[in-house]
């Protein structure tokens, strides 16, 4: 646990806080955040009653950060749903070859996602086909 000495406004460990009077608690609640999109800043310590608290303030990282994050985020997940439907297109696919043709057309629509029209921020991911076995 660490502490707070009250007087020199410093951070302390257990051990230090013991030979200081004016040593109390200290309870960094640090907040959740998204670590790709914000960053947390320290604002300061406050002391209430025998407790200090970290005050914390929640910082959205620069628009080109933000949006190569974002970017980033939106090809993993295009990635992913790319090798969902992988099977649907091989010879040995088990759907019907007009099928087939619906899960080529939906693959290339997501290969092409960051030609959209507001991409990264905003997504159409389409809808998938049905599965229809031949």
């Amino acid at each position: 646990m660490l502490f707070y000495d009250t007087e020199t406004r410093r951070t302390l460990s257990a051990r230090q806080a013991k030979w200081i009077a004016t040593a109390v608690p200290l309870d960094r609640n640090i907040p959740d955040i998204d670590s790709g999109l914000q960053e947390l800043e320290q604002m300061g310590v406050t002391v209430e009653g025998n407790l200090a608290k970290i005050k914390w303030k929640i910082v959205t990282r620069a628009e080109p950060e933000f949006s190569q994050e974002l970017t980033r985020r939106a090809q993993e997940k295009c990635k992913q749903l790319l090798l969902q439907c992988d099977w649907t297109i091989g010879n040995d696919s088990p759907l019907t070859e007009a099928n087939q043709q619906e899960w080529r057309t939906y693959r290339t629509f997501l290969r092409n996602i960051n030609h959209q029209e507001g991409f990264p921020k905003v997504i159409d991911w389409g809808t998938p086909p049905q599965q229809v076995k031949g």
